[in-house]
């Protein structure tokens, strides 16, 4: 078996994994919120209208439209965030993002002998259980 023939296996076992099937399902439900995705339209929106008024002259902008979509920014990201769909998909994508980065560890150590430890406080209070410098 080739080295892209294995990878393509671990790709497979990777999307078959709890983790990654959580995660396709918190992205569905994320996706299918109508309340949701109407928030996220408007805040990208909003995002918009600040980058153009920032791409102004500092003597052209207008304080009181950029105070106001500021505002606005601040009351949709707390309204985003109370969300379970978009709590539940955060917590999914972290957990991926941990998932990812213990296969790329792994492949780092076998490959080239790298231990994980670039990010070791030399605290292991502050590790997981599975840190490769506990002993």
């Amino acid at each position: 078996m080739t080295v892209l023939e294995k990878a393509r296996e671990l790709a497979e076992a990777i999307k078959n994994d709890p983790i990654l099937q959580n995660y396709a399902a918190a992205r569905a439900a994320y996706e299918a919120c109508p309340v949701l995705q109407t928030k996220m339209t408007e805040y990208n929106a909003q995002r918009s209208i600040l980058s153009q008024e920032f791409s102004k002259e500092v003597d052209e902008q207008s304080p009181e439209l950029l105070q106001l979509v500021r505002n606005r920014m601040d009351q949709l990201a707390r309204e985003i965030a109370a969300m379970e769909e978009y709590k539940n998909f955060s917590a999914c994508q972290l957990q991926v993002t941990d998932l990812m980065k213990k296969v790329n560890d792994e492949i780092q150590r076998v490959v080239f002998g790298i231990e994980p430890t670039e990010a070791c406080t030399h605290d292991c209070s502050s590790c997981h259980a599975n840190c490769s410098s506990r002993s």
